[in-house]
């Protein structure tokens, strides 16, 4: 039971095959192509999210921080100014 078995099976040669992969060993970068668009949605978002979310604050809700960013300088209301 040879090859002649299997009418529709294709025989590649090592030559052939080096002539259509990719360096990943791939027909195609499909998939890399796929990954790298979900990289720059997701990177687009975040960086989009930089500006929006201050954006979308009202006028006067953030006080100034007066050079103090630790969380722990205002946990309390005495820890404040």
């Amino acid at each position: 039971m040879g090859l002649e078995a299997f009418p529709s099976h294709k025989v590649f040669t090592a030559a052939s095959c080096a002539l259509h992969v990719e360096r990943n060993g791939l027909a195609d970068r499909d998939r890399e192509a796929r990954i790298g668009r979900w990289v720059l949605g997701v990177s687009g978002f975040l960086f989009a999210s930089f500006f929006l979310a201050p954006w979308s604050l009202e006028a006067g809700t953030v006080t100034d921080l007066q050079g103090r960013a630790n969380a722990i300088d205002f946990a309390t209301r005495d820890g404040w100014g």
